[in-house]
């Protein structure tokens, strides 16, 4: 069910374990609170990325954020196609975790 002014913040992710945190951490920090979080684990290295997020959800609580993986690696776009589709917001905006 779509949130009325939700706004779906979808973080594709593969290999983003030295980055991941700085951009969880940017969207916690907005004075806009309608947000969730979904990040999409494209089947990359262990490097750090799902205790990151992991650690993440417990802080925020699962109704804020999530983490979707795939079986097997597709790439960037279709993570951020799989981000889009499992979103419940209005609204969806996508952020790269190394920015």
């Amino acid at each position: 069910m779509k949130h009325e002014r939700l706004v779906s913040v979808v973080l594709p992710a593969y290999g983003m374990g030295r980055y991941i945190a700085a951009a969880l951490d940017s969207v916690a920090a907005q004075t806009y609170t309608d947000w969730e979080v979904v990040v999409v684990d494209d089947l990359g290295p262990e490097d750090g990325t799902h205790a990151i997020v992991e650690a993440f959800i417990a802080r925020v609580g699962a109704d804020k954020a999530r983490m979707v993986r795939h079986a097997v690696n597709q790439g960037v776009s279709a993570a951020r196609n799989t981000g889009a589709t499992e979103a419940r917001g209005t609204y969806v905006a996508f952020l790269d975790p190394d920015d």
